[in-house]
């Protein structure tokens, strides 16, 4: 009886079904698909070839968003947009096509939430920015779809200043090349002023100036400056701009110094993210504006500043308390070249965790030379909300040291604080730290002569980045990055 019973038993396992996707409920499905999508919705199309179900089950995520192509145009199928029409909510249009025969399959689309319209070479239409019919169709079918203006300005001789085809009242969105000349200024002053719903500017010019433009902008919620030299007086800033709703403030690659010295003294209310990155020239005048802007600012959840260091009020971050989740705070040399940084103290950091416990994302700067790191990463390690934190510090490799073959000192180095801080998280969330080591993520290399060229071609990059990612059973997982960089390129003066 038991053999018989052992053999019951050995039949049972082996016919119980193996685990699989497809054993899911359809809400937890649901739940994984919708995270799919977020992260990388090219996946889903894959998903769907592997069985009947998960390409039924897959649809509504993979047909959610269409870049609409020629061969996407064609009458022949018909049938297929009559089983995506419902799922349909964003549209990509960036080359010609087939106006008519793509508004016949569009228009049972009746969920489209959302319309990208972006600038392409070898346009045919010379008259209007957007042909007629399918501007009349956004006003009757798409009442409310939000429509977005990309990439513009389009050539001037293509463009009618005096179209009209433009349905102004879904304009959302708009984002700009250069603006290089006065034409292109003026038509985007008109398209802002006439778009009551704009919610975001992308603005990349060298020159800003709408002073003797009678309109006034919207009031947007989030402005992007990209190189912009803004060229307004206080009174002019006052009657042009509306910042009371500003959420979110994005000043890119320099030139932005203008529009911060001229900010009315109430600033933004009602900001809640800050960003100021990839600036070229640093001086003490733009990272006091910076502190003006924090100071009046309450509500702030986002701070990404890359500014000089020493100059700025900590105080006025701390200010805002359990409000700020991500704060992102870097010197702009980020370690390429050698020499002391300035580094947020120990003492500094705790009252940072004392103030804003509500911190879930952090980015900073760590000389060890200055600071034990030790004792840095133990205070980062007691921020309970604390989850992924950014560090950028020095090699430790030198030009002209003789190094052991697979001797790596930099991730020995890291892969101590990664364990000082996973021993210190115990029982609180942590699920990635990242080290980035000698100015990896710069846009150029600070480590540049005869003698890091012959230290790379032995193994020893000082340009490194180290990511420790944790699972929710503690798991650890370690993926290490190197830059390849050739001197060769650049010039010496004298440097061997």
């Amino acid at each position: 009886m038991a053999n018989i019973m052992r053999t019951d038993t050995r039949d049972a396992v082996k016919r119980s079904p193996s685990p699989s996707i497809e054993s899911l409920g359809f809400d937890i499905l649901t739940l994984v698909f919708e995270e799919i999508y977020d992260s990388a919705p090219q996946e889903l199309w894959a998903l769907g070839k592997l069985s009947r179900m998960l390409h039924n089950a897959t649809a509504p995520f993979r047909y959610r968003s269409i870049n609409l192509r020629p061969s996407m145009v064609d009458p022949a199928l018909v049938d297929l947009w009559a089983q995506i029409h419902v799922y349909t909510r964003h549209v990509i249009v960036d080359r010609e096509l087939d106006w008519e025969s793509a508004l016949d399959l569009l228009s049972g689309c009746q969920r489209i939430a959302r319309i990208d319209w972006s600038w392409w070479e070898g346009r045919h239409d010379k008259q209007r920015l957007i042909p007629k019919m399918i501007s009349d169709s956004i006003r009757d079918l798409w009442t409310h779809a939000d429509l977005h203006i990309i990439n513009y300005p389009w050539p001037t001789r293509l463009f009618n200043p005096q179209s009209t085809t433009i349905p102004y009242e879904n304009v959302t969105y708009i984002s700009t090349g250069c603006l290089e000349n006065g034409t292109d200024q003026e038509i985007l002053a008109r398209m802002v002023a006439a778009s009551p719903r704009l919610e975001t500017l992308v603005l990349n010019g060298k020159r800003l100036n709408w002073a003797n433009m009678s309109f006034k902008v919207p009031p947007i919620k989030h402005l992007t400056l990209k190189d912009c030299l803004w060229c307004y007086t206080s009174a002019e800033l006052e009657s042009l701009w509306d910042f009371t709703c500003l959420q979110s403030l994005v000043l890119t690659e320099g030139g932005f110094s203008g529009f911060l010295k001229i900010l009315p003294q109430n600033r933004f209310p009602s900001l809640s993210r800050l960003v100021v990155k990839r600036v070229y020239a640093w001086d003490s005048d733009v990272t006091h504006e910076i502190n003006q802007i924090i100071a009046g600012t309450h509500y702030l959840e986002e701070i990404e500043v890359v500014c000089h260091l020493p100059d700025l009020a900590l105080d006025s971050i701390m200010k805002q308390g359990a409000n700020l989740r991500v704060l992102k705070i870097n010197g702009f040399a980020s370690f390429a070249i050698s020499g002391s940084y300035p580094t947020i103290s120990v003492s500094e950091l705790s009252k940072l965790r004392d103030s804003c416990k509500g911190l879930k994302e952090l980015s900073l700067d760590l000389d060890s030379n200055i600071c034990d790191p030790y004792d840095f990463i133990e205070v980062l390690s007691s921020m309970r909300s604390l989850q992924h934190i950014l560090i950028c510090m020095h090699t430790l490799l030198t030009e002209f040291e003789q190094y052991a073959d697979g001797d790596d000192i930099d991730f020995a180095a890291a892969k101590d604080l990664a364990t000082c801080c996973s021993s210190h998280k115990v029982g609180l969330p942590i699920h990635q730290l990242a080290m980035d080591i000698g100015g990896y993520r710069l846009l150029s290399s600070g480590h540049i002569s005869r003698a890091w060229d012959n230290q790379r071609k032995r193994g020893h990059f000082p340009e490194r980045l180290f990511t420790f990612s944790w699972s929710e059973h503690g798991h650890c997982q370690i993926e290490s990055r190197k830059k390849m960089v050739d001197s060769s390129r650049y010039l010496f003066y004298g440097r061997n």
